[in-house]
């Protein structure tokens, strides 16, 4: 992989910048996660767009910062790397709720961010169940119980090499990053709603696309294939697999749904 770093802030940022175009895939892992996320099909997309995938900070091979960090240093940090990697034109793919920072992107950067997707996100907005969890994951007493609960939901029925290592990963991380990743993620929805009411209030909403797994129930897909119905830029595909990351599981139609959305912006 082209790898490379910038520093902001004191901080190295880890990034791979790889394949050639000029609108750059700018792939964004989740909370307690890295660009091992998207290994299953970064090499697919690299052959067709430029596709950079960035650590955050406190991830990866990125910098371990001594301060507290959030949704704001993480932004900062993303536009860091897209202005020194030279991109004009960009389309977040935003795994879970990095989504928050690609709706910023957006904000930030307007017709610069050509189209956003979505992978394995609360789109319609977070349920009470789950605003309670991300309660209990800032508590010192309770970040671990939830974080088990959610590897349970996240595994599914399955026992899939790719999301057992995805998991793994994601298990090193300590209770500072993932309490710290429920803060975040509760003061977003707090603050914002649902994710799709935040896309239609931009002054121009832009093309958006939602790929997701779980849940399995048909009256979730049906709420968001309503939505697309009603809203031409937005559309959802649900893949037929049975974890919280249908990347490892279904990596080639993954990819493809994300270049067939691509290719029509």
């Amino acid at each position: 992989m082209a790898s490379h770093a910038l520093t902001r802030d004191g901080i190295s940022i880890a990034y791979d910048d790889r394949g050639v175009g000029d609108l750059a895939l700018v792939c964004l892992p989740g909370w307690c996660s890295d660009r091992f996320q998207f290994s299953p099909v970064v090499d697919f997309l690299a052959e067709r767009h430029r596709t950079i995938v960035v650590d955050w900070r406190g991830h990866g091979e990125s910098d371990r910062p001594a301060s507290d960090y959030g949704y704001g240093q993480m932004v900062e940090d993303v536009l860091a790397v897209v202005e020194s990697a030279q991109v004009d034109r960009i389309v977040p793919v935003a795994a879970s709720h990095a989504g928050w920072v690609a709706l910023e992107l957006r904000r930030r950067l307007g017709d610069r961010v050509a189209g956003c997707v979505f992978l394995s996100w609360m789109v319609l907005g977070a349920p009470p169940p789950f605003l309670a969890g991300l309660r209990r994951m800032q508590d010192a007493d309770g970040w671990e119980e939830v974080k088990n609960q959610l590897f349970g939901m996240w595994r599914g029925a399955g026992n899939h090499a790719g999301v057992e290592a995805q998991l793994a990963r994601m298990d090193s991380y300590g209770a500072e990053t993932w309490m710290r990743a429920g803060r975040e993620i509760e003061s977003a929805y707090t603050r914002f709603g649902a994710p799709v009411d935040v896309l239609s209030s931009l002054d121009a909403p832009v093309k958006s696309l939602h790929v997701y797994a779980q849940p399995d129930d048909p009256a979730e897909l049906e709420a968001q294939q309503n939505f697309a119905s009603e809203h031409a830029w937005f559309s959802v595909r649900r893949l037929e697999a049975a974890s919280h990351f249908p990347q490892f599981e279904l990596p080639d139609e993954t990819a493809r749904l994300v270049e067939d959305f691509v290719s029509k912006l």
